[in-house]
């Protein structure tokens, strides 16, 4: 799947038009239709403002394993990512604060 199919993808996901999604990254619908049809490459500054609005990563939308969000602590996986990072933060800390001892 190209990068402008995920964005779009996830986009619907979220239930974000793309006139929605142009006024929060400040480009025109135009533009990002054409993002989405791969018919216009974007740059890493649009690339980071598109995935801030679509609550993604640059490395997920590019592809790259998802496992990467990922960190396993007493054998349960700890989200990096997302409204779950406090938790994971907090998951790591208390980690750290029992095996210092």
């Amino acid at each position: 799947m190209t990068l402008g199919l995920k964005i779009k993808k996830r986009r619907k996901e979220l239930g974000i038009t793309q006139g929605d999604l142009a006024k929060i990254v400040s480009l025109s619908r135009a533009q990002i239709t054409n993002i989405e049809l791969g018919n216009s490459d974007t740059t890493t500054n649009v690339l980071l403002k598109i995935c801030e609005a679509v609550r993604s990563t640059p490395d997920r939308l590019l592809g790259f394993d998802a496992d990467l969000h990922y960190i396993e602590f007493t054998g349960k996986k700890v989200n990096l990512f997302g409204s779950n990072i406090r938790n994971a933060i907090k998951t790591i800390k208390s980690f750290f604060r029992r095996n210092s001892k």
